[in-house]
């Protein structure tokens, strides 16, 4: 399959770009000649590998980068480059959550997202298996850190102790005033009505009878009081935290490992789907007497006029030094340009858009297609709200479809104009997802620290103040909630106008 690459001539400096398939070609600039194999990235990649076996992170990210240069979606690269932010030799390292410890996770979780955006379906399942340990392991972290504060020394868990005795004496005086207060009137009716039982005996037998209450009394107080002191040294609430605590840090603990496990499951497989060969893409036959020496062709870098070098099969720019095969715009350029792009080759495919542009400058199916490649999306139907777009993608799909619309006849138009309202919807939508993970992230501190601290420090009353306080919160994530689901349906609507509006096209759906 022909892939379009962008090279640099070693000797001069000048930029090439062909079609990958071309078996040799010279720089028009100084004449110097190259075979394709030369710029295979493969042993560049054998090198970064060997440079992260030894733990070389710096010079092994920098190899990656290169590779990552002519081939965007190598998977192997991408890997490579989280790998390395992790300080990780292989993804079977991760299984041991330890490596992770003290390290700056965010370089690494936008790594993740980085690849996540270049590779298909299938492949970015790994990456996202990644990124789910990585939250994990945070959210570990989070709790032992929070478990450190409050037990970090005996003074600590003695202070505990001490505060949680007092309020625990407390609410044992008033249960057991409560239920005095509840039974008195009964115990002050009965007590008269025996006096007066054994007065109708004698005297003697009243006397007898209450002193062995009074005595009974005495002995049921002294054993209360007996059995507080010995509750009171038994009461340990901070160790008894710090076993929950251990307990919820262990549930995390395993839910890693089994997340791990399916990471190990989820890289053979993506192995395996990595080695599926597509179908080849269609050639063009066309030689040189069937380029058109007079067709008008504009360079996409600096919209100079291209002169063309029918002898070396270029098209190059006198202005910018940037040169351009004539397969670019000859035999079957649209055909290799809808082929990139179904398989996911979405630079390649930008690039051979970008081609088509220079010679046809208001071509709708490019036009369109170069928004798409921004978008890593194929079609139309493929944009969803659930696309992990990064600031820069969703300024670039802007800049593009504001190209579109200078270009685009006149009976184009209305249709970039309703794409362009599609994404403005999604960069609403973008915005208020991020307003609503600000206000998540906030619940979760929020449920860690009451976890930590409910026992600790606020007594058994902490847990109900701290539920109104945190339904307080979660009222504040209700606008945004709306606001989701408005977009949603408002997205979804205009998406429909849009492919029906050019349902003709293969690029809508």
């Amino acid at each position: 399959m022909a892939l379009l690459k962008s090279y640099s001539c070693a000797k001069c400096g000048g930029v090439l770009l062909f079609d990958s398939d071309q078996e040799f070609f010279d720089c028009p600039f100084c004449g110097t000649k190259f075979n394709a194999v030369d710029f295979h990235g493969d042993e560049i990649l054998v090198q970064a590998k060997g440079c992260l076996k030894k733990k070389s992170f710096d010079a092994a990210k920098d190899k990656f980068l290169t590779v990552l240069d002519n081939d965007p979606q190598n998977f192997d690269a991408l890997l490579g480059i989280v790998l390395c932010e992790l300080n990780v030799s292989s993804p079977e390292e991760l299984k041991d959550r330890s490596v992770l410890v003290n390290r700056d996770l965010i370089p690494a979780k936008k790594a993740v997202i980085n690849a996540k955006r270049q590779l298909p379906k299938n492949e970015a399942d790994f990456f996202d298996k990644i990124n789910d340990l990585i939250n994990l392991h945070e959210k570990i972290t989070k709790y032992q850190k929070r478990k450190t504060e409050l037990l970090s020394s005996n003074a600590a868990q003695i202070s505990i102790n001490s505060k949680l005795l007092q309020e625990h004496r407390e609410d044992r005086s008033r249960d057991r005033f409560e239920f005095i207060h509840r039974w008195w009137p009964l115990f002050l009716f009965l007590l008269p009505l025996l006096a007066l039982v054994e007065l109708a005996k004698s005297v003697g037998q009243m006397i007898f009878f209450m002193f062995c209450l009074v005595a009974l009394l005495v002995f049921a107080i002294v054993m209360i009081i007996k059995q507080d002191k010995k509750e009171d040294e038994e009461f340990n609430p901070a160790q008894k935290l710090e076993q929950t605590m251990d307990s919820k840090i262990s549930g995390y603990e395993s839910d890693y490992k089994q997340e791990f496990n399916k990471l190990d499951e989820l890289y053979p497989s993506t192995g395996s789907a990595r080695k599926v060969i597509s179908e080849p893409a269609k050639t063009s036959s066309f030689n040189s007497a069937d380029i058109d020496a007079a067709k008008s062709i504009s360079c996409s870098k600096c919209a100079a006029q291209l002169f063309i070098d029918k002898e070396k099969r270029v098209y190059q720019c006198d202005h910018c030094g940037v040169a351009y095969g004539v397969s670019l715009f000859f035999g079957l350029p649209m055909e290799k340009a809808l082929d990139a792009i179904n398989s996911g080759r979405y630079l390649d495919a930008k690039r051979r858009f970008d081609s088509i542009l220079m010679s046809s400058p208001s071509d709708f199916e490019a036009l369109l297609g170069r928004i798409l490649c921004e978008g890593k999306w194929t079609k139309i139907s493929d944009i969803d709200l659930s696309d992990d777009l990064s600031i820069t993608d969703i300024r670039e799909i802007k800049n593009s479809i504001a190209d579109a619309l200078k270009r685009a006849s006149e009976d184009d138009m209305p249709y970039f104009d309703e794409l362009q309202k599609l994404i403005f919807i999604y960069e609403d939508n973008a915005s208020n997802n991020e307003d609503f993970a600000r206000i998540d992230a906030q619940i979760e501190k929020f449920d860690i620290e009451t976890d930590v601290y409910a026992e600790a420090f606020h007594g058994i009353y902490y847990r109900q103040q701290r539920e109104e306080e945190r339904n307080e919160i979660v009222k504040k994530a209700y606008p945004y909630q709306i606001k989701r689901k408005n977009c949603a349906s408002e997205f979804i609507s205009l998406r429909r106008t849009i492919i029906n509006m050019r349902s003709d096209s293969v690029l809508c759906k």
